[in-house]
């Protein structure tokens, strides 16, 4: 959900807030998963706070991803929060939407507003969430230094960069943390490696720029061999949710017809749900 166009930039206090609240839970984090990078695994660390729906419905066609309440209870009969991940997006895409909708399930927006004595409304929430995906996919001290390697290898005898050259810069470090070309680029001005100026070039002025740059990085990433950044993954998977739907049946919680509904969506075969209950059963 990269789509921060507002003027309004956030403020030095906020970002220390977002720092912070990724600080506190860095050590959780990494008892789980010990990588330097999280990378894909973030999908797996938000399915320790949530149920994600790895799948493409009219609600998210054109986001990324979208929390929703349903009405399925989990074993001990508390409701479940649902995230809806679209993967007709390419996997870089979905793993900077994890992130961002992890840190509304953790409420960062609202860690940001009691640290800094602020309302928070919802295009502030948005920039929030985005900062976060960021700070936690992609680490400052990581970044400097995997940025500058690259940067010194293409850069001129004057010490500058060609655009052509920035963006192979880009393009190599989205591989290195799998996220998306623009999570790239705006960790590039947050860290003051470019202008803003710069970015707003690389992003594209206009929608003619804009197809030109696009084209361009894909040829980069033909060109390297970079598969997993040119095609969607177009899974309809949900964790359990089989048996999570037998039990809301069972408990009429959910209409049958609606339980149908989401079977059809999803693939889902009755079979399989009843084989799942067996294997949980035994």
């Amino acid at each position: 959900m990269l789509n921060a166009n507002s003027q309004r930039e956030l403020t030095s206090t906020e970002v220390t807030a977002i720092k912070e609240c990724v600080k506190e839970y860095r050590a959780e984090i990494e008892a789980k998963f010990p990588n330097q990078l999280l990378r894909e695994d973030v999908l797996d660390l938000l399915e320790d706070y949530c149920k994600v729906v790895n799948g493409l419905t009219a609600r998210i066609m054109n986001y990324g991803g979208v929390i929703l309440s349903l009405d399925i209870p989990d074993k001990n009969g508390n409701l479940l929060t649902f995230v809806f991940i679209n993967t007709a997006q390419t996997l870089e895409k979905q793993i900077f939407t994890a992130a961002h909708e992890l840190g509304h399930i953790w409420r960062v927006d609202g860690y940001v507003a009691e640290k800094c004595n602020e309302k928070v409304d919802e295009e502030l929430s948005e920039k929030i969430m985005n900062r976060f995906a960021a700070e936690l996919l992609i680490p400052e001290e990581v970044f400097q230094e995997l940025y500058n390697r690259e940067y010194d290898s293409l850069k001129e005898e004057t010490g500058k960069i060609t655009l052509a050259n920035m963006l192979k810069v880009i393009v190599s470090l989205m591989n290195q943390f799998c996220v998306p070309e623009k999570a790239i680029v705006m960790r590039c001005f947050e860290l003051h490696k470019i202008s803003a100026k710069s970015k707003d070039i690389i992003l594209g002025e206009t929608e003619e720029a804009k197809r030109a740059i696009d084209q361009r990085i894909k040829e980069i990433i033909r060109d390297n061999g970079y598969i997993k950044f040119q095609n969607p993954t177009n899974k309809k998977y949900i964790t359990d949710y089989p048996v999570l739907l037998e039990q809301a049946g069972r408990l009429g919680t959910i209409a049958q017809d609606k339980i149908d509904n989401i079977r059809k969506t999803f693939e889902m075969e009755k079979k399989e749900t009843q084989r799942k209950m067996d294997d949980l059963i035994d």
